[in-house]
């Protein structure tokens, strides 16, 4: 059997105290950016198959390793008829990071 631990609790811990009890030791934050995580690697996903279904060419870091790309750099480089288009991707109520910001 598991405990449920009090959100103030987990907010008082490390990270890596909260890793150590596994999956449910999550605080609040940290389960909304997994979720918004999921959510955008199905919407990466979708566009993926769109452009490969319709021959566009593209460059996209995976969202599964860590990137080679410049930190900041968007999620999608799109060239198709001569034109080029960056694409950054965020789930509903996700927002760009510090190094986009400062980037783009």
């Amino acid at each position: 059997m598991s405990a449920i631990l009090p959100e103030r609790w987990l907010q008082m811990m490390s990270a890596k105290d909260r890793a150590a009890l596994g999956r449910g030791a999550m605080t609040a934050a940290e389960a909304m950016d997994k979720c918004a995580a999921r959510e955008e690697g199905k919407i990466h996903d979708l566009l993926i198959k769109e452009l490969q279904r319709r021959d566009i060419y593209y460059i996209h870091a995976s969202m599964h390793k860590r990137s080679t790309i410049k930190k900041g750099a968007p999620d999608f480089h799109v060239i198709h008829k001569g034109k080029a288009v960056a694409l950054e991707i965020k789930a509903p109520g996700g927002s760009v990071s510090d190094d986009m910001e400062k980037e783009f």
